[in-house]
């Protein structure tokens, strides 16, 4: 009778917490130069608003689920490449691969084009302005400023 509630509790334990496969995010090297010319977008902007959302509700909620992401909506102050408004919808991943945009922080975003949705990643090089000195110094070395708020 032990071993039967044991056995019980220990497969309600399992489904109740819903375990997912662990995600890693592997990237392979690449310098600014590279990055710039694989994006279709390369922008400084800070966040205004986040959203999350799942491709299957197109609505916020509050639990998050396989297939979530987020939406990031940034207010662009200075361009290197793209046609952008002043502000620019991005989608990025939850997890590892990911950028955990937070509002009314600035961020370097290097983008591409998915769906006809700019998106980005840790990949990508996109990062948050305080860590991007050395990407900045070599944009503006090397790529004409497109847009300066």
């Amino acid at each position: 009778m032990r071993a039967v509630c044991f056995t019980v509790l220990a497969l309600a334990t399992i489904a109740l917490t819903n375990p997912r496969p662990v995600e890693a995010c592997s990237c392979i090297q690449i310098t600014v130069e590279q990055s710039y010319e694989k994006s279709v977008a390369v922008f400084l902007g800070r966040v205004v608003k986040t959203e999350l959302r799942n491709p299957n509700r197109q609505k916020s909620y509050i639990l998050r689920r396989a297939g979530d992401y987020v939406v990031a909506t940034l207010e662009v102050y200075k361009a290197w490449k793209g046609e952008l408004d002043s502000l620019v919808e991005i989608k990025t991943g939850l997890h590892n691969c990911g950028i955990q945009f937070a509002s009314g922080n600035t961020y370097l975003v290097y983008a591409t084009k998915s769906n006809n949705e700019l998106t980005t990643g840790v990949c990508h090089l996109t990062k948050h302005f305080v860590s991007a000195d050395q990407d900045l110094k070599i944009l503006d070395e090397k790529y004409p400023i497109r847009k300066r708020r």
